[in-house]
């Protein structure tokens, strides 16, 4: 018979709880793990039901009365992504994001590139001095696609990251046509100045949707297109439509009137033209802004419904448009 004296059982019931003790650690390391795949996972589905309430706000509206064809707010959020990008429709290739520049203490633009801030590639990574070119004469310069993510984000007013996103699209083709015209008012007065603009157009028969901007200050009216139209003539359609205004409401300036959009008649050589801002930026939406605005510069409730009924101009009423508009202005019709 084997006989233990007191240190010896001592140390096997000091092993007998390290092993004991060990199991249980072992045990809260695998329930530890287990926990925190959990939490990774609950904070995962935070951020997709934060983001789908994101997308339901942006898109939320009334009921859409039985008369109208295709109920909007039964579509699925890929839908309306789908019909933005149809009205909205500049460069697929490229597009720009809005950024802060801490230097001009202002928010500007930038085009997205692919090798943006990539070691060797990209110049920006080296001081000033030793840049050898700018983004646009950049050789390794590689333009990212306009994605429907892309898009959503901005409707949302964020990405998955939840930082703010406001997107800027190049309205000029690559053949020099467009989809589309918008004419900006940004200054003093430009409530005036729409609504007279507005007039001319309603009175005409010309369908016009003015968006309130951004910041609240200013307006675009836009003009959609059933095809591809070149920039020069869109541009006519604009320039014409401002002076038949002029004409009538003499008694305003339109200091308000800024630019149209296209913005150039030609691509300008190693450029992409001017960027706008598209409308229905999330962040903006619940402020009241970056909307459609009725006639009393009230936001239309629906705005899907609005973009979804939305009256285009073929080449063929432009053409007619102008011949009349030239008239009206007493112009030579060339041709």
């Amino acid at each position: 018979m084997n006989y233990y004296n007191g240190s010896e059982i001592a140390l096997v019931f000091w092993y007998t709880n390290i092993i004991k003790l060990t199991q249980v650690r072992l045990m809260t390391q695998d329930y530890k793990l287990k926990y925190y795949a959990l939490l990774k996972e609950y904070h995962k589905l935070e951020i997709e039901l934060n983001e789908t309430k994101k997308i339901l706000e942006t898109y939320a509206g009334e009921e859409v009365e039985t008369t109208q064809a295709a109920p909007v707010n039964s579509q699925s959020a890929s839908d309306l992504v789908s019909l933005f990008a149809m009205l909205f429709q500049g460069r697929s290739d490229v597009y720009a994001k809005m950024y802060y520049n801490k230097n001009t203490n202002k928010n500007e633009y930038a085009t997205q590139c692919s090798n943006e801030w990539e070691e060797g590639i990209c110049d920006k990574k080296k001081p000033k001095e030793q840049r050898k070119y700018k983004c646009k004469t950049c050789p390794n310069r590689s333009y990212k696609q306009l994605t429907p993510t892309i898009i959503e984000s901005h409707l949302r007013g964020q990405d998955s990251q939840f930082k703010e996103v406001v997107i800027g699209i190049y309205p000029i083709l690559s053949d020099e046509t467009c989809y589309f015209l918008a004419v900006d008012f940004d200054k003093e007065n430009w409530q005036k100045d729409v609504a007279a603009f507005r007039k001319t157009c309603s009175d005409k028969g010309i369908p016009v949707y003015i968006e309130r901007s951004r910041s609240g200050n200013g307006a675009h009216a836009w003009f959609f297109f059933t095809e591809k139209i070149p920039i020069k003539l869109a541009r006519k359609l604009g320039n014409l439509l401002l002076t038949e205004t002029m004409n009538v409401h003499y008694q305003l300036n339109f200091k308000s009137y800024d630019r149209l959009f296209p913005n150039q008649d030609n691509i300008p050589k190693g450029g992409l033209g001017n960027l706008i801002a598209l409308p229905l930026q999330g962040q903006a939406v619940h402020k009241g802004n970056s909307v459609f605005i009725d006639e009393e510069f009230n936001m239309i409730q629906n705005q899907w419904n609005l973009l979804a009924t939305v009256e285009k101009l073929s080449l063929t009423q432009i053409q007619k448009l102008m011949f009349t508009l030239r008239c009206l202005s007493g112009c030579i019709i060339n041709g």
